[in-house]
């Protein structure tokens, strides 16, 4: 048994999730509970990369969390928006992978999104708020869902929402 941490690539030592694609293993990173918990240091930060599995070498989309809070202060301030269009700087609390090679994940207080590998484009997923746990058959994509702390000014989102994409 060998632990890997940051001095051996990590982008943080904090792992929410993982999934196994191809010759990679997706890593969502950061704080899966209450982040409060474990102090302000990085609170709700996070991000995604994965572990070459060939060369064993780490990759990370996310901006390092190395150079302290100030890198990193307003990912936990309550009206952050995370771009959309770029690697997450929060806690992904969940990743799974889709047969094209996209990779689906759950950002805390960000919703679904999907890394398209082929375009190395990042979207956000209508719809998928509050998602908790994700997995994949075909083209179907399940999210867990939950109602968020502040709940939900149009409703319940609890309960199980699917994706059809077999029309892209």
């Amino acid at each position: 048994c060998r632990r890997l941490t940051v001095a051996d690539g990590l982008l943080m030592n904090e792992i929410c999730s993982t999934c196994m694609a191809n010759d990679a293993l997706w890593i969502g990173y950061g704080y899966k509970g209450d982040f409060a918990y474990w102090g302000d240091s990085h609170g709700n930060a996070g991000g995604i990369g994965y572990l070459n599995l060939s060369t064993h070498q780490f990759v990370s989309f996310s901006p390092s969390l190395a150079k302290g809070v100030d890198a990193i202060a307003h990912v936990n301030d309550v009206d952050y928006t995370q771009p959309v269009d770029q690697p997450p700087r929060r806690a992904v609390v969940a990743v799974a992978a889709g047969h094209s090679g996209d990779i689906w994940f759950a950002i805390r207080g960000g919703g679904l999104r999907r890394f398209q590998s082929r375009s190395n484009t990042w979207e956000a997923v209508p719809q998928g708020s509050s998602v908790s746990c994700l997995a994949i058959r075909g083209d179907q994509l399940y999210a867990g869902q939950f109602r968020g702390m502040s709940g939900d000014a149009q409703g319940d989102l609890s309960g199980l929402r699917t994706f059809d994409f077999s029309s892209e």
